[in-house]
């Protein structure tokens, strides 16, 4: 296989997928090869709840501290869970995803990976 190559060349590159990926101006392999996605997300190393800063997105390793909360509010699922680590307690919120309430157990760890926001009590 060639870079001048068409991308039909590549296995599992019909006509069907060809023609969208022409729609995209990508028709040969060194297209497809420089086409970059325009965003992309990276994890960086998780950082203690005391440490976190309003406005950016950051991961924090925490232990889960409560059960997940799930309510109703103007046709949106809200899910709450609470989790701390040495230097404090974090509170996390999920929309739309009231299947989380049967998958976070109270001790376990994760890293959760977010954008953080300070509210006032």
């Amino acid at each position: 296989m060639e870079l001048n190559d068409s991308i039909k060349t590549i296995k599992g590159i019909g006509d069907k997928t060809a023609s969208a990926f022409a729609r995209l101006g990508i028709e040969t392999v060194n297209d497809l090869l420089l086409n970059y996605p325009r965003t992309y997300v990276t994890y960086e190393d998780p950082v203690d709840i005391s440490d976190l800063q309003a406005g950016s997105r950051q991961s924090v390793r925490a232990v889960v501290n409560s059960r997940a909360e799930v309510r109703k509010v103007h046709g949106l699922t809200i899910v709450i869970l609470y989790a701390k680590d040495f230097s404090g307690t974090i509170k996390l919120t999920w929309f739309n995803c009231p299947f989380l309430r049967n998958f976070f157990h109270i001790g376990q760890e994760f890293v959760f990976v977010g954008n953080v926001a300070y509210k006032a009590v």
